[in-house]
C-alpha cells in the first residue's frame, strides 16, 4: 500500500474501519549472542521480527540501512577498494515464520542485480546519482579514488530487498497471526563485494570491508482491538490464505566447446509464470585490480555474461519449450555476420515486452536507444513470461506439478565456442506463484498455487 494511511480495508466485500490506525517506522538490529556490531564477508545477519500485537507489517516499504567501510592497507601504494556499484553485499537471502521457510534465495546477488537491472526507471538511476548507490555508470567527476576515498571513511547505503515477501503491495502482513518472523541474510565473499579503486602491485589483497549500524526498516500499522476481532471474522477465524509470487532457483552449466546447449530446468510448482536465465563464471578467488592503464575498465558483480560485448562468448539465439509449446513460437535471434555479432536488439526487445507490466518501467527503456542497447549487450539477460503464447494460445503459466515430469528447456545458440576454456553457469530464476496459510493457531506453511 502505498500513500497516506487508510483508514478503511476492503476484504471480501466486507468494509472495515478504524479510525485509530498508527503507523509508525520500526528499525531492528541483528541479534547477535556476542554482541557483534560489525559485520563482514562470511558473517550472517538475523532479524527477529516479533508477532506485534494488532499489527500489520508493508513490506513494500521495507529496506536495509548501514554504514559500508572499506579498509586498507596504511601504505597508499598497496591501493585503496571501494565497494562495486550497487553494493552487492548479500549472497543469501532467508525469510521464515513459525520456524517455516518462506523463502529461501540462493545467489541473491544475481537477483537483486537482475531486479535492479530490469525493473529500475530512470528516476531510480537518477536517484543514485545523489546517494552513490549505482546499479550502471556513474557519472565523469565520481573517479574510482574518490569514492574510495570516502568508503574508507564510512558512507551509509539504503538497499531494497528483492524477493516476494519484501515485494508485497497488494496487502499489509497480518503479523499479530503468526508467533514471529525472522529474516536472515549472509554476506558474500569479499571478492564478490569490492574491487580495486586505485591501481596496485598487490591486487588489493590486504583490502576488506565491513558493514556497521545494519538494521532492518519497515513500516508498522497498528489498528485497535475491534478492528482485529472484525478482521478474524472475516474468515471465521480459519485459516488466512495469502497469495505471493516467489522465486525458485535452478543452476545448472555447460562447457565452454558447446555452441549450442540446452538448458533442462526442472520444478514442482503448479504456476511458473515467468523466468530470468543469466549466464556467469564461477566466482573470483581475487579482488578484481583497477588497471592503470584503463582505470574506468572495470566489470559489475555479479557480472551477466554473452552479451555481444563479451569477446570470449555471445549468445546468438534463445528459445524456451514446455512439452509441445515453444515460447516464442520462433527463436530469438542476434543480427550476426558470421561469427561477429552485429547487434541484439531484437533479443532485448524480447526481455522488455517479457518484464511484468505491473513493475516500474524497466530503466533501459527509459534511457535513449543509443545507450540502452550497449547496456544490455553487456549485462545480457534472457527474460521469457509462461503465462500466454502465440505457439498454443496458452495462458496463466506453466503447471510443472502435473506434467509428468517434463522439465523446461531453454536452447541457446553462441557465435563461437568459448575462448576463456571455462564452464559457463546458468542460473534460472522462476517466478512462482504460492500461497502463504496462516492457521488459527499461528501455523504458518507455504504451498504452491494450483
Amino acid at each position: 500500500m502505498s500513500g497516506a494511511i487508510p483508514e478503511k480495508l476492503m476484504v471480501k466485500q466486507a468494509m472495515l474501519s478504524d479510525s485509530n490506525m498508527v503507523r509508525k517506522t520500526v528499525e531492528l538490529y541483528a541479534a547477535s549472542a556476542n554482541s557483534q556490531t560489525n559485520y563482514s564477508s562470511g558473517d550472517r545477519l538475523l532479524f527477529s521480527i516479533p508477532a506485534y500485537a494488532h499489527s500489520f507489517i508493508d513490506f513494500s516499504k521495507s529496506y536495509m540501512k548501514f554504514v559500508g567501510k572499506t579498509t586498507n592497507s596504511s601504505n597508499v601504494a598497496l591501493g585503496k577498494a571501494l565497494f562495486y556499484d550497487g553494493v552487492p553485499c548479500f549472497e543469501r537471502l532467508q525469510i521464515r515464520a513459525n520456524g517455516t521457510v518462506l523463502e529461501d534465495i540462493q545467489q541473491y546477488q544475481n537477483l537483486e542485480r537482475i531486479m535492479m537491472l530490469s525493473g529500475k526507471s530512470k528516476a531510480d538511476i537518477e536517484g543514485d546519482l545523489v546517494s552513490g548507490h549505482y546499479t550502471v555508470g556513474r557519472p565523469a567527476h565520481s573517479t574510482d579514488e574518490l569514492i574510495a576515498r570516502q568508503q574508507e571513511k564510512g558512507v551509509g547505503f539504503v538497499k531494497k530487498l528483492h524477493s516476494g515477501i519484501f515485494s508485497l503491495s497488494d496487502y499489509l502482513f497480518p503479523v499479530f497471526r503468526t508467533t514471529g518472523m525472522e529474516l536472515e541474510l549472509d554476506i558474500g565473499s569479499r571478492e564478490s563485494v569490492i574491487r580495486g579503486g586505485m591501481a596496485s602491485s598487490n591486487g588489493n589483497a590486504s583490502s576488506n570491508f565491513m558493514l556497521t549500524d545494519v538494521k532492518f526498516v519497515f513500516s508498522l500499522l497498528t489498528v485497535s482491538p475491534e478492528f482485529v476481532s472484525n478482521f478474524n471474522k472475516l474468515y471465521n477465524s480459519k485459516e488466512l490464505v495469502l497469495p505471493i509470487i516467489t522465486f525458485q532457483r535452478h543452476v545448472s552449466s555447460y562447457a565452454s566447446s558447446e555452441t549450442e546447449p540446452v538448458v533442462f530446468v526442472n520444478s514442482a510448482r503448479h504456476d511458473v509464470r515467468r523466468a530470468y536465465t543469466v549466464l556467469t563464471k564461477p566466482p573470483s578467488t581475487t579482488i578484481q585490480a583497477l588497471s592503470s592503464a584503463t582505470p574506468q575498465a572495470t566489470i559489475p558483480s555479479p557480472h551477466f555474461l554473452k552479451g555481444r560485448m563479451d569477446t570470449d562468448q555471445a549468445c546468438v539465439g534463445f528459445q524456451s519449450k514446455f512439452q509441445d509449446i515453444s515460447f516464442p513460437s520462433t527463436q530469438v535471434i542476434a543480427r550476426t555476420v558470421g561469427a561477429e555479432v552485429i547487434d541484439q536488439h531484437h533479443m532485448l526487445a524480447h526481455c522488455l515486452s517479457n518484464i511484468p507490466p505491473t513493475k516500474t518501467t524497466p530503466y533501459m527503456a527509459s534511457m535513449s536507444p543509443k545507450h540502452f542497447a550497449p547496456v544490455f549487450e553487456d549485462e545480457f539477460i534472457v527474460v521469457q513470461d509462461y503465462r500466454s503464447s502465440d505457439d498454443k494460445n496458452r495462458i496463466n503459466g506453466l503447471d510443472m506439478n502435473s506434467s509428468g515430469g517434463s522439465p523446461l528447456m531453454l536452447e541457446l545458440k553462441m557465435n563461437k565456442a568459448d575462448s576463456s576454456s571455462t564452464s559457463t553457469q546458468v542460473n534460472t530464476y522462476l517466478e512462482v506463484s504460492s500461497n502463504i496459510v496462516i492457521g488459527p493457531d499461528g501455523g504458518v506453511t507455504i504451498v504452491s498455487m494450483k
